[in-house]
């Protein structure tokens, strides 16, 4: 798993989609902390979590999943 490349991915393409910690949660289901914490590298976002960022982040399926391996 590699928390680093998951952390810049999914910060790179929350600004691109001009979208705030906390619009992203709400997309996702989730809080801003959250966000914050996997944008950091601190945790790695379960398998289920990753779909629902790949979806929210409109980035191709299995992007993320493909990093979590």
């Amino acid at each position: 798993m590699n928390s680093s490349e998951i952390a810049k991915l999914v910060k790179k393409w929350r600004i691109a989609l001009g979208l705030s910690q906390s619009q992203l949660g709400l997309i996702t289901g989730t809080s801003s902390s959250y966000i914050s914490y996997v944008e950091s590298g601190k945790i790695v976002p379960s398998l289920e979590f990753s779909y629902k960022l790949e979806l929210g982040l409109n980035l191709r399926n299995t992007e993320i999943t493909r990093l979590r391996n």
